[in-house]
């Protein structure tokens, strides 16, 4: 997970990677603001 804090903005995001024979194969990324 991570955060990131820009002002009185927070975002905070999940990125979810599926890794298939040594490669990435989806990336889900998810964003709430």
């Amino acid at each position: 997970m991570w955060r990131y804090l820009g002002g009185a903005n927070v975002v905070r995001g999940v990125d979810v990677l599926r890794v298939r024979d040594g490669r990435v194969a989806e990336k889900f990324g998810y964003v709430k603001t």
